[in-house]
C-alpha cells in the first residue's frame, strides 16, 4: 500500500513536471529565450528520473539493475548540469553576477569530470565500492556544496529574482538531505511503520514541488518587471519622439521669427531712407519758395 500511494504521488510529480517541459518550450518557441531550452531539459530528465524509479520498483531484470546503478545518477547529473546553464542564463549572471557565472561554469566542469570517473570505473572495473562512495559521498556532497555556496553567495544580493532561486535550492537541498538521512541512517521521521512519509523519494519530491513552487513565482516576478520595463523603454520613446517634435517646431518657429526680424529690419532701413529722403527734399522746396 505505501509503494502503491507513493507512486501515485511519483506519477503525479512526474506529469507535472511534463507539463513545465512543454511550458518551457512554448515560451521559447514565443520569445526565443535559450534558458527554457536548458529548464526544459532539467525537468524532463528529473521527470524520467521519478517515473523511471518508480515503474522499474516493480520489475527485476538487466535493465533495471543497469538504471539502479548507472543510469540514474547519470540522469541526475544531467538534470544538474542542465539546470546550472539555466540559472546562468536566467539571471545573467556573466554580466549581474561574474563571482558567480564563473562558480557555475566551473562547477560544471567539476560535474562533467566527476561523471566520466564515474563512467569510466562503472564499466572498465569491478569497483562498485568506490562506485557507491563516488555517487553517495563525493557527488552528492559536490551538489550539496554548489547549493550551499550559491545560496552564501546569492543571501546579500538585493536581487528579487535571485532570492527566489535561492527559496527553492534552499528548500531543495533541505528536502534532498532529510531524503539521504534515511537512505544513510534509517532514519523514520514518521512513528507509523511503513509510511509514505517514512519514503527517500517522497522527501526528495516534496523538495521538488517547493523548488517548483519557488521557481514559477521567480518566473512571474521576471515576467512583470520585464512587462514595466518594455512599458518604461515605450514611453521614453514617445517621449523622445514628442521632445525631438517639439524641438522640431521650435526650430521651425526660431527661423521664421529671424526671418520676419530680418523683413522688420529690411523695412525700417527702407523706410528711413525713404523718409531721410523726404525731409531732404522738403528742405529743398521750402528754400526756394523763399527764394
Amino acid at each position: 500500500d505505501k509503494d502503491r500511494v507513493l507512486d501515485i504521488f511519483t506519477y503525479v510529480i512526474s506529469g507535472v513536471l511534463l507539463l513545465m517541459v512543454f511550458y518551457s518550450l512554448a515560451v521559447y518557441l514565443q520569445a526565443r529565450n535559450k534558458e527554457f531550452i536548458y529548464y526544459a531539459i532539467y525537468t524532463f530528465c528529473t521527470a524520467i528520473l521519478l517515473f523511471l524509479k518508480s515503474y522499474l520498483n516493480l520489475t527485476a531484470n538487466f535493465f533495471n539493475y543497469f538504471y539502479e546503478e548507472y543510469l540514474d545518477f547519470m540522469i541526475m547529473s544531467g538534470s544538474v548540469f542542465s539546470y546550472l546553464f539555466f540559472v546562468r542564463r536566467f539571471i545573467n549572471s556573466r554580466q549581474n553576477y561574474p563571482a558567480l557565472d564563473k562558480f557555475l561554469r566551473l562547477s560544471d566542469w567539476i560535474l562533467l569530470v566527476l561523471c566520466t570517473v564515474y563512467s569510466m570505473i562503472y564499466f572498465l572495473t569491478d569497483e562498485y565500492n568506490l562506485l557507491d562512495i563516488m555517487e553517495n559521498l563525493v557527488i552528492k556532497i559536490f551538489f550539496f556544496f554548489i547549493g550551499i555556496i550559491f545560496i552564501i553567495y546569492s543571501i546579500n544580493r538585493k536581487d528579487p529574482l535571485l532570492n527566489y532561486l535561492v527559496a527553492g535550492n534552499f528548500a531543495l537541498i533541505i528536502f534532498s538531505v532529510m531524503s539521504q538521512a534515511i537512505i544513510q541512517f534509517d532514519w523514520e521521521p514518521a512513528p507509523t511503520k511503513g509510511s509514505i512519509f517514512n519514503r527517500a523519494l517522497f522527501y526528495y519530491e516534496i523538495g521538488l514541488v517547493v523548488e517548483l513552487g519557488f521557481f514559477l513565482s521567480g518566473l512571474a516576478y521576471k515576467n512583470r518587471r520585464d512587462i514595466i520595463e518594455r512599458v518604461k523603454e515605450r514611453e521614453r520613446l514617445k517621449l523622445d519622439n514628442e521632445r525631438k517634435e517639439f524641438e522640431k517646431q521650435v526650430a521651425v518657429m526660431a527661423a521664421q521669427q529671424e526671418e520676419r526680424d530680418r523683413i522688420s529690419a529690411d523695412m525700417h532701413d527702407e523706410l528711413g531712407s525713404g523718409m531721410t529722403a523726404i525731409r531732404l527734399m522738403s528742405e529743398i522746396m521750402k528754400s526756394k519758395m523763399k527764394e
